[in-house]
């Protein structure tokens, strides 16, 4: 699941992954993202940490705060490293700096979810 206000980035992410064999859902909106998470159970969360309606901070916390959704991988995505970066590692996620090249991001998604490429991740 990528999550991230800016549409055609989480268009991009999930076209990319989608090549990989991985199943992918956008969700531009984070207001009711938790909930979606417990429906669909995805292996990996891709999370922006900067969007207008909803931090993405935030959403990292309420999500490791959930018992359902608490060890759920998640790689966040931003360009404010030295404000959110130590902080959203601090909550178990994986860090990735905006701007990034897609291959970093396919490269690091089998080592944050331990499944390979067209596993369903």
């Amino acid at each position: 699941m990528t999550i991230d206000d800016d549409k055609v980035l989480t268009r991009l992410i999930a076209m990319a992954l989608g090549r990989k064999g991985y199943r992918v859902v956008e969700i531009n909106d984070p207001t009711q993202v938790l909930e979606r998470l417990r429906e669909l159970r995805p292996a990996l969360v891709v999370l922006d940490l900067v969007m207008p309606t909803r931090d993405g901070l935030q959403v990292l916390k309420e999500l490791r705060g959930d018992p359902q959704l608490s060890g759920l991988p998640v790689i966040v995505a931003t360009a404010r490293e030295a404000e959110f970066g130590a902080k959203a590692e601090a909550l178990g996620a994986t860090y990735l700096r905006k701007p990034f090249e897609v291959k970093t991001l396919l490269d690091l998604v089998p080592q944050v979810t331990g499944t390979a490429p067209g596993s369903g991740a």
